[in-house]
């Protein structure tokens, strides 16, 4: 099983002002930020009055753009995680190929902007090269080369080359530093060949060790021990159990055992970790096999076999050979020409996609901020003004941690002289403040302060006809998803109580029928729709087109074979009676296995961030939704749905430990494809009891395929359907999610659509909401009315007292 990181996000359950998780946007109704994308908008700063209008030593022709954002800890491209810093990195860095508004407002245009021309596709130049390993017979997709135009500058004046950008991809796959985004180049669309044997460097001249699963003939007969104890095979090749080491298969799901520890009695962890070596292996001896087996055959694990030990096995394989720079999958053709050799086949609209995401890094600085800790070296690049270098239109000029950050014009950049830009970026500053109550951030907005502010479902009733509130479609579905591993569910259980019902499919379908979206909606969210399907209409199938996935003839078809309807106009995802035959169908059912008794209740315990009046609004909702579907059924007046406050609730579902939550995936708008990785790899997979090696059977253009649920994504993204046409991918992509849908394992609740107030002076570049990759036009054609003296006067007019 080949693992890609996925370039989208997961998100947590609803309130904007409650959680800013690691790598992911906030809550149910996000916010957003000038340039138009979802941001976090949950800080833990102090609250800052400030002068009014916030504009104190701005003045005529200067136009500052005042908003709120999360904690941002760095900007340092090679390890950002969270969209907020990512904001400050697209603001301070220049794009090879720039996704602009079109003239006609009503989709975008792709341009050359740091690159000179668009990409050549040279694949023929590289087909049958062993070094990179491409096929002989490839014809496109392999390798693309880019022209950089020789005007740009960083910051301090010094020009950029070619030469930054592999320093840059260097450092980012540097095996002495892990980091967080090197997976962008050694995996994906934009994977380097070699990429990730070059990233493995520091592994050079050591065992290499292989899975055992990965030879399906290999069993544990085949290891017996040797004399010094240690298990080998046949050739003396020594076993080793993974601990910390990933276990790349369906079995383990992608992780590793140490993952697991909870599982285990104290004695067994402590055992097993003092006897890992300092690769995460733990050599096969009697006791490493006594205590590894008496975990896996206990009633905490599942009573496993003997024989399924094989599972948790490698063995050593030869040495890990040192893999050379100059093998990567990156060519320097001339001081402003470069090609990327990739791993695999990439369309020209995913390579100008993806390039989007190589930032630059300056080697002086990068450099200067390099220290080891524990082993790694790591650099303090992006954590300081003095510590980054811009090269885009915006440059740092200020930074206070858990405070401020405040970007400014950087003068040295192409764009303001290029003729290219003209009538673009007319904000001077962007200033960002750290803000944490959602009463501070509307008192500022409405002193003249802030200049958006981004509405909770609060807000709706008062703000909700203003003039000046804009609605963006997000990408992200928020769906419920319910625990249905028997043997967890079977050990969560209390006398008088059933959790088991959740394995049956009809209760699972029942518990679906029960929801009134479009209830739920107007009565939890701020200004979301209602979802039907995992992905929402946000997804772009065809950039050429701007045709959205959920438009295409498939995907519509999935919706209408998944909920019985004839077009998806006559959607609505409820149907009370139908939920009480099922509900009655699944009691009766679970009844005659014995796996529910009479008077035994059922005590949904659904896992959310807090407490506050917002969660317990929607955890009512679904309680009320069941209970009304149950009445005249066996399990009247026995279902309930109760709040369990749980600030770790994705961990807690992941280790099948909760019964209920509320998750949503988001991000990579233009690649609905790609999305399939969140449901059906076992590293990202929420839903907790399904195992996405179990065949799915799809027809193809005619012909019926059967594979795993991760081999149909893996095939759909990175192989025979890849470069597919787009009816062929749309199929098998309707296909699966049609698949995952009726396994009912996800019920699809909302996609997402905030809802944002800008202030009097400011004007969106366009009215209406485009698509996710220009928003309304973002803070490159959005323009004001005022300038910054101008607009301290008219607030101080209005007694700094807005109405909206």
């Amino acid at each position: 099983m080949k693992k890609k990181l996925p370039a989208m996000l997961l998100v947590s359950s609803l309130s904007v002002s409650m959680l800013a998780a690691c790598g992911s946007s906030s809550g149910g109704e996000s916010s957003s930020n000038s340039s138009g994308n979802a941001s976090e908008a949950t800080n833990d700063s102090e609250a800052q009055s400030g002068e009014a209008g916030g504009v104190s030593g701005e003045g005529a022709g200067e136009y500052t753009y005042h908003s709120v954002t999360s904690t941002i800890t760095t900007w340092n491209p090679t390890d950002w995680q969270i969209s907020s810093e990512g904001d400050i990195i697209d603001y301070t860095s220049a794009t090879f190929y720039d996704f602009r508004m079109n003239a006609a407002k009503d989709g975008y245009d792709i341009v050359p902007d740091f690159a000179l021309e668009m990409p050549q596709d040279v694949t023929a130049e590289y087909a049958g090269n062993e070094i990179y390993g491409i096929p002989a017979d490839a014809a496109e997709g392999y390798a693309w080369k880019v022209v950089m135009r020789q005007d740009a500058r960083w910051e301090d004046g010094t020009p950029i080359s070619a030469a930054d950008v592999e320093y840059s991809l260097q450092q980012y796959l540097n095996p002495e530093m892990k980091n967080f985004r090197a997976s962008s180049f050694f995996s994906g669309s934009l994977g380097l060949a070699n990429a990730y044997a070059y990233y493995q460097n520091d592994r050079a001249g050591g065992v290499n060790y292989s899975l055992a699963t990965d030879n399906e003939a290999l069993t544990m007969a085949d290891f017996t021990p040797g004399e010094d104890g240690q298990y080998a095979d046949a050739d003396g090749n020594k076993a080793y159990f993974g601990w910390t080491a990933v276990i790349d298969n369906d079995w383990v799901g992608g992780e590793a055992l140490a993952d697991y520890t909870d599982y285990m009695t104290e004695e067994t962890a402590g055992g097993l970790e003092a006897l890992a070596n300092e690769d995460g292996y733990i050599p096969v001896t009697e006791e490493s096999y006594s205590l590894l087996y008496s975990f896996t055959g206990s009633d905490d694990w599942g009573n496993e076999a003997e024989e399924n030990l094989i599972n948790y096995l490698f063995y050593e394989d030869g040495i890990v050979a040192e893999m050379p720079w100059e093998n990567v999958g990156f060519v320097k053709d001339d001081d402003y020409t470069f090609t990327l050799v990739l791993a695999n086949q990439c369309s020209e609209f995913d390579f100008l996609y993806n390039i989007g995401g190589l930032y630059l890094l300056k080697e002086d600085l990068y450099e200067a901020g390099k220290q080891e800790t524990g082993g790694v070296v790591k650099s303090s690049y992006g954590t300081a003004v003095d510590k980054y270098s811009s090269y885009g239109p915006y440059k740092v000029a200020v930074y206070q941690a858990d405070k401020q950050i405040k970007m400014v014009k950087n003068e040295n950049w192409y764009g303001y002289t290029d003729g290219n830009h003209e009538g673009q970026y007319q904000t001077t500053a962007i200033d960002l403040q750290w803000i944490d109550e959602k009463t501070t951030q509307l008192s500022l907005f409405l002193q003249g302060n802030l200049d958006d502010y981004s509405l909770s479902s609060d807000d709706v009733e008062t703000y909700g006809t203003s003039d000046y509130l804009y609605f963006m479609p997000e990408s992200y579905t928020y769906y419920l998803t319910l625990n249905t591993d028997f043997d967890a569910l079977k050990a969560l259980e209390t006398e008088g109580t059933n959790k088991t019902i959740y394995t049956y499919p009809d209760f699972r379908k029942a518990f679906s029928l029960s929801i009134d979206r479009t209830d739920y909606v107007r009565s939890c969210t701020t200004a979301s729709q209602p979802a039907y399907g995992i992905l929402n209409s946000i997804y772009i199938c065809d950039p050429e087109t701007g045709m959205s996935y959920r438009d295409a003839e498939f995907a519509q078809q999935t919706l209408c074979d998944v909920y019985g309807v004839s077009s998806v106009s006559e959607l609505t995802g409820y149907d009370k009676e139908q939920a009480a035959a099922l509900f009655q169908s699944a009691y009766d059912q679970c009844y005659e296995d014995g796996n529910i008794k009479d008077g035994d209740i059922i005590e949904i315990e659904y896992h959310v961030y807090g407490s506050e009046a917002n969660y317990q609004k929607m955890v009512d909702f679904v309680d009320n939704a069941l209970k009304e579907a149950v009445k005249g059924t066996s399990l009247e007046n026995r279902i309930s749905v109760v709040l369990v406050e749980d600030q770790d609730f994705y961990n807690t579902m992941m280790k099948g430990q909760d019964d209920l939550v509320l998750g949503a995936w988001g991000g990579s708008d233009m690649n609905p494809y790609g999305m399939m990785q969140c449901y059906t790899d076992p590293d990202y997979i929420l839903e907790y009891g399904f195992d996405s090696s179990q065949p799915l059977t799809l027809s193809v253009g005619g012909e019926e395929l059967t594979k795993s649920y991760f081999d149909w994504y893996d095939a759909l993204c990175y192989g025979e359907y890849a470069i597919a046409d787009l009816d062929v991918r749309n199929e098998v992509l309707a296909g699966m999610e049609k698949g995952l849908l009726l396994n009912y394992h996800i019920i699809p609740m909302y996609a997402l659509t905030s809802g944002t107030l800008y202030s009097h002076r400011i004007v969106l570049g366009s009215e209406e909401f485009i698509n996710s990759l220009v928003g309304f036009g973002g803070i490159q054609f959005m323009t004001y009315t005022m300038d910054d003296a101008e607009w301290a006067a008219y607030c101080a007019e209005q007694g700094n007292s807005l109405t909206y």
